[in-house]
């Protein structure tokens, strides 16, 4: 018993001709893949489907596995009234599944219809895996479901998630599906839901790419600031299915592609076969992920370096790290770096910004406006521990992320009073807004803050009060290191 195959598929509620009307004359491909997936897993006789959607409730702690039954779903929120739907849960697979994940250290956890609507989520299927199951079960009838969201965990542990679901078949003796439900880019069009951006392109061309060359893994070794850039939703449900295929041959294979509104829709098959997919690719993966970090480590400027040092012995050893600093080196407990030969950071104040990333987003981000230290050095040891570990809306950093983090560490300018706004610029300045004692800040060059007016309202808003209630503006510059 195992996993028989997968299907990419997207989830646009305009599909369905009594919501798209007319427009589904665009997406006429689209749909035809949709019924053709249908049709084979109705071929293949699975005894269930797992269902990955983008648009449950989505934790940055745990894949949220939708425990109601029966799983019920309408699409009234897109003024359909018609439509409503009904499906079998298979508790056995939902039980088991949570149950190993405890015991393996992974992430399902199961969430019951009072804690659905404890985040504002109604207790019922989202339009991930309504849309997806309304052109499959016009072709198969009641066969059981599991349905989950996923993490915003990073990509490799969420393949080894997915794996977790194989494992699971097997026990239960159950022949599986696995349905990734995402949409590609979403920046296609300026007509799109967001501005057109050239990564995005640029992501959806890969992605058809490396599935039709037998390699879907690579994906996941490319940019994560191209990938972010490409606002796409699908990429972490493709990350779950792919390693519920793991250690299995499998032939990858595109369907299907159109992006009429803005949007790419990408239908594609992996389906189970003698001999397909390097059954390494995971290795791979891994391998080539890496180098490129190792390649990242060896060009990071010395403050990033420090920074980064900082971190480690921070959360390794779970108390603040010994600093000290002598004419050559600067020693964070027993592991030094050389000083470079102009260090004038050791001689200088200023505020610190240290952000630290993984390939979810960010992690956490800490920073004084104006110098707290006695130099760049103390400020940055300072912040590099309050990123880590007291950022209120991340957990502290634990050690297993250490070998997947980006650090940069940004030097701020002096400040400068702002009487007009014509002396503003979102990519060039940085701004501190106040009203009444109260402040609020935004560092400049921010992703899709292209006006002045989005950007001092972002920042008044930081501060809790509105751009009507400001009453002074300083704005400064920022070196940043990566």
């Amino acid at each position: 018993m195992s996993i028989l195959a997968s299907f990419l598929m997207p989830h646009a509620p305009v599909f369905l001709e009594a919501i798209g009307q007319h427009q589904i004359r665009a997406v006429e491909k689209t749909i035809e893949s949709m019924h053709k997936i249908g049709k084979t897993i109705k071929e293949l006789k699975p005894d269930m489907i797992v269902f990955v959607s983008p648009h449950g409730p989505v934790f940055s702690d745990a894949i949220a596995v939708y425990d109601l039954e029966p799983y019920t779903g309408d699409f009234h929120a897109f003024g359909e009234f018609e439509l409503e739907y009904e499906f079998k849960v298979e508790s056995k697979f939902l039980k088991l599944l949570c149950e190993l994940s405890d015991e393996h250290g992974l992430d399902y956890y199961p969430l019951k219809k009072n804690q659905f609507k404890e985040f504002h989520h109604d207790p019922k299927l989202d339009h991930g895996v309504l849309v997806p199951a309304h052109f499959i079960y016009q072709h198969v009838d009641n066969i059981p479901m599991v349905a989950m969201s996923y993490g915003t965990f990073p990509y490799l542990r969420l393949i080894k998630n997915g794996k977790l679901l194989k494992t699971v078949s097997d026990k239960l003796g159950l022949n599986i599906v696995v349905i990734a439900s995402g949409d590609m880019s979403h920046a296609l069009k300026d007509s799109g839901p967001y501005a057109f951006d050239p990564n995005g392109p640029w992501f959806d061309a890969l992605m058809t790419k490396f599935i039709d060359e037998q390699k879907p893994w690579a994906i996941f070794t490319e940019s994560l600031d191209k990938i972010e850039h490409a606002r796409e939703c699908g990429l972490r449900s493709f990350a779950v299915m792919l390693g519920a295929l793991e250690g299995s041959n499998f032939n990858s294979k595109v369907l299907s592609y159109e992006g009429p509104f803005g949007v790419g829709y990408l239908c594609a098959s992996f389906i189970k076969v003698d001999d397909g997919v390097d059954m390494d690719w995971l290795i791979k993966m891994e391998n080539k992920l890496q180098n490129q970090y190792e390649a990242h480590i060896k060009k990071e400027h010395f403050l990033v370096k420090f920074a980064r040092l900082v971190v480690e012995e921070r959360v390794k050893g779970r108390v603040p790290p010994k600093l000290s600093i002598t004419d050559e080196f600067v020693k964070v407990n027993n592991r030094s770096l050389k000083l470079p030969e102009d260090h004038g950071f050791l001689k200088t104040r200023r505020g610190i910004f240290v952000s630290i990333k993984n390939e979810s987003g960010l992690r956490g981000c800490i920073g004084t406006i104006l110098p707290t230290q006695d130099n760049i050095i103390d400020e940055i040891y300072r912040n590099s521990i309050a990123a880590a570990t007291k950022d209120y809306r991340f957990n502290p950093i634990e050690a297993d992320e250490l070998q997947n983090l980006i650090i940069s560490v940004d030097v701020l300018s002096e400040l400068e009073e702002v009487e007009d706004r014509g002396e503003l610029s979102p990519d060039r300045y940085g701004v501190i807004v106040s009203s009444r004692g109260r402040q609020g800040v935004l560092l400049p060059n921010l992703e899709s803050i292209e006006t002045v007016d989005e950007q001092l309202r972002i920042a008044c808003n930081k501060g809790g009060f509105s751009v009507d209630e400001m009453d002074k503006i300083m704005r400064f510059t920022v070196d940043r290191f990566k």
